[in-house]
């Protein structure tokens, strides 16, 4: 990205664009460095991760969490439409490494908590 050295003055003919960078997907650091993490600290990790996804039906985006959770090194990914995003409550899919997966039908978001921290717990 660019800084300005002074103050843009208004340009009514080209507009305004704004250049975006990636940032580091910390989920899939923490699953590359796992086992150094888990040796320096002495402590095994659970890595949980969250795929709100845009997915056109439910096969999809079980099909789109499933890669996340495979190429993160994840334990368990936490997968939900993102157009529930802002709204009290949620419809996810608990999908456990080890092939395990659990709908959790349409629910308030504290219910939905409660469920993601027992299957952490249970991996």
């Amino acid at each position: 990205a660019e800084v300005a050295e002074c103050k843009l003055k208004k340009d009514k003919s080209s507009g305004y664009a704004v250049q975006m960078e990636p940032t580091v997907d910390i989920l899939k650091d923490l699953g590359e460095r796992r086992e150094a993490l888990e040796t320096s600290s002495g402590s095994v990790l659970k890595l949980i991760g969250f795929a709100a996804e845009t997915a056109q039906d439910e096969e999809e985006l079980i099909a789109w969490a499933r890669e996340k959770l495979h190429s993160k090194d994840a334990d368990l990914m936490v997968g939900n439409f993102a157009d529930f995003m802002e709204q009290d409550s949620n419809r996810v899919w608990l999908l456990e490494r080890g092939g395990r997966h659990e709908e959790v039908a349409l629910a308030e978001k504290q219910l939905i908590a409660g469920k993601v921290v027992t299957a952490a717990l249970r991996v």
